[in-house]
Order: C-alpha cells, then sequence, then structure tokens
C-alpha cells in the first residue's frame, strides 16, 4: 500500500497519541525503514514529543481529588491529543516553508541563522558552540575544545541536532567513538547515546566526512534526504547539498548506498553519485574532493555557475551571475577559506579574467 504525506502525518500522529491500530503500525513501520523522508520526518516529531518543558505542562496534576477535578483532568486528556496533532501540524509547515525557500534560489544564502556553531537539545535547550569551554546541560556533559565536541551522558533517548554555519567547519565525536566532521553549512541529527540500539543511526543535511567505529553486531547509517548509507566500520565522504543530488566517496573499509530504487555497494578509491535516477561509480582524487577539511576548494574545468555555489556556504555572500553565458564558462582554479572572499576574487579575476563587484547589500555579481 502506498501512503501519502497527509497519511504518513496521521499515522505518526495516532502512534503519538496512543491510538494507532496494530495494521496501521506495520504500515509506519515499514515505511520508516524503506524511505529517509520519513524517517526524519517520524524523528522531528518524537523530538517535540520529547521537549520535556512540554511534557511537564501537559503532565501538569490538579492538586484536589474533586469532581471538578476529575472533569478538567478528562478535558486535559482531550486537549493532550488536540496539541500533539497542533505541534505536528506546526512542525511540517515549518518544514514545507523552508523547502520553498531554497528551491527558489538559485545560490542560497546558508539556512543556518547567525554565524555561531549550535548545537540543540531534545528539550528546545540550544547550546552555542562558538566558544570553547565545559558545558553541564541536565546530564550530559559537554566538551568543547578546537572546534570539536566529546561529550558524555548515561542511558539516554534523547537526539540533539548539531549545526554548522557558513565559513566554519567543526567536528563531533558520538558515543560509540565515530568522528564526524562537518563542512560548512551542514547539520547533523544524532542520538546522544546509541544504548541497545540494532542500528546505530545519524541524519545528515550537507557535507561531511565520518571516521565510523567498527561494530559488525551494529551497522552504522548516514540517513539523507537523498537516500542512505550503510555501514560496519570504514572512513567515507557524504555530500548532500544540492536537492536531488547525493555524492558518497568512499576511503577506506566497503558502504553500501541506496538512493531511490537503486543500490551500489562501493569499494576504496571510488565515488558514487545519484542524481534522481540510478547511481554512477567512478574513481576519485581524494586530494581534490576531500580539500574541503584543509579549507581549500579546488576546481578543475569547471562551469563558473557550479563553482560559485560554495561562496554561499564557505563565505556567507549571496552570488548573482549577471551574464548568463559567463555561468557556462569552465574555470580552473582555488578557493581558501582563510582568506577574504575578495582575496579569492582577484585571484580568480587575475588568472581567468573573471570581472566582478560587491553592491551595496554585500551581494557579489559576476560581470
Amino acid at each position: 500500500m502506498r501512503l501519502e504525506q497527509n497519511d504518513i502525518d496521521r499515522l505518526i500522529n495516532e502512534e503519538i497519541a496512543g491510538e494507532i491500530s496494530p495494521e496501521n503500525a506495520a504500515l509506519l513501520k515499514d515505511a520508516i525503514a524503506n524511505n529517509p523522508d520519513v524517517h526524519a520526518l517520524w524523528l522531528d516529531k518524537h523530538t517535540a514529543f520529547n521537549d520535556q518543558d512540554t511534557i511537564d505542562w501537559l503532565n501538569t496534576e490538579m492538586e484536589a481529588p474533586s469532581i471538578k477535578a476529575i472533569e478538567l483532568q478528562t478535558k486535559k486528556r482531550r486537549f493532550r491529543k488536540r496539541a500533539w496533532y497542533a505541534v505536528s501540524s506546526a512542525a511540517i509547515l515549518i518544514i514545507a516553508a523552508g523547502s520553498l525557500f531554497l528551491l527558489n534560489r538559485p545560490y542560497p544564502t546558508p539556512v543556518i541563522a547567525g554565524n555561531a556553531i549550535q548545537l540543540k537539545l531534545a528539550n528546545g535547550k540550544i547550546i552555542d558552540l562558538s566558544q570553547e569551554g565545559k558545558v553541564q546541560a541536565g546530564n550530559i556533559s559537554l566538551s568543547n575544545q578546537q572546534k570539536s565536541l566529546t561529550y558524555s551522558a548515561g542511558n539516554t533517548g534523547e537526539w540533539a541536532t548539531l549545526s554548522v554555519p557558513a565559513g566554519k567547519d567543526y567536528k563531533v565525536t558520538l558515543s560509540d567513538g565515530t568522528e564526524i566532521f562537518m563542512n560548512s553549512v551542514t547539520s547533523l541529527r544524532f542520538p546522544i547515546s546509541f544504548n541497545n540500539a540494532p542500528t546505530r543511526e545519524v541524519s545528515l543535511t550537507g557535507e561531511a566526512y565520518l571516521k565510523v567505529t567498527k561494530d559488525p553486531a551494529r551497522p552504522f547509517i548516514v540517513n539523507m534526504q537523498e537516500g542512505s548509507v550503510r555501514v560496519l566500520g570504514t572512513e567515507f565522504n557524504v555530500n548532500s547539498y544540492e536537492k536531488g543530488n547525493l555524492q558518497v566517496a568512499l576511503v577506506e573499509g566497503k558502504v553500501q548506498l541506496k538512493a531511490g530504487q537503486d543500490s551500489a555497494i562501493l569499494e576504496r578509491g571510488f565515488a558514487a553519485t545519484y542524481t534522481g535516477r540510478q547511481i554512477q561509480t567512478e574513481s576519485f582524487d581524494a586530494d581534490d574532493l576531500l580539500s574541503w577539511r584543509k579549507g581549500i576548494f579546488l576546481f578543475n574545468d569547471k562551469a563558473l555557475e557550479d563553482v560559485f555555489k560554495v561562496i554561499p556556504r564557505w563565505f556567507g555572500q549571496e552570488v548573482v551571475i549577471d551574464n548568463p553565458k559567463a555561468g557556462k564558462e569552465h574555470f580552473t582554479g582555488v578557493f581558501d577559506r582563510n582568506k577574504t572572499i575578495q582575496k579569492n576574487l582577484d585571484v580568480l579575476k587575475a588568472y581567468n579574467g573573471i570581472d566582478y563587484f560587491i553592491d551595496e547589500n554585500n551581494v557579489i555579481h559576476i560581470k
């Protein structure tokens, strides 16, 4: 049975409210297992459900066990279900609005607000990781040192979301020892502790390099909008910046990429690209593809319109190519995130003849 978006939304709401039938529970479980988008939506709604402040408010008890109190409790239980439906619907509207914003901008400005690296916990608390130091959040002890986050916590089923804005990169070490190096404008959703779950799963948007701790009994799965990567222990790079385009490059070990109706097993030194129809594999140059980890973006005989997609992510500035023909021309060069955008553009101008100006709104125009 094919489930539409409204059906999926309703089933998740019924599950949260505790009113889902066994048949619908089986349908929902199958959809979560086979569709990364459904899985991500399911995680988002359950995180909202686990917001401790909201739970405490909904669970507030009346002081006296009077007839009036019993009537109020009954009304409260009915309201609780309506409240969760409202929260879930609001979440969907926010996600949809964000998607429309991105689809209507050829070179989108960063979707992560401000310039702070942020960690959002399940209770809604947001921790600014732009400053080094140690933070205690409930039973979670966080240590933020040299653009790297490590933490310790008890057996908690809570999830957190780590967001890296334009112009920055960051590393997080998960509870199992897996290291994830995140590029600019990238978000990672992960469980504080994997506990005894049969799989170790995270969700990612943007680009990251992963060093997965080996655990043959528990595969590590990276869920993205266009597909998922399943590994046991390996090193690989994933890039899901562009909607409808997913790339996985394997440095060590072996991984399986699933996207759409296709799947492929990658060997060391090969990259797989999915553009909405099928997966294509080819060898790659690690020095070029992984140069972002050193703050370098190398491009060789690349169309200008593709080259300038990196500027909003790395420098937080919008780019407009005023001459459409120029966008199709191919260039070779390098962007260095450790230098100003003006210096990078000046080098590109000197070697490739590209002319530009920056207007009063800080928008870069390519002539």
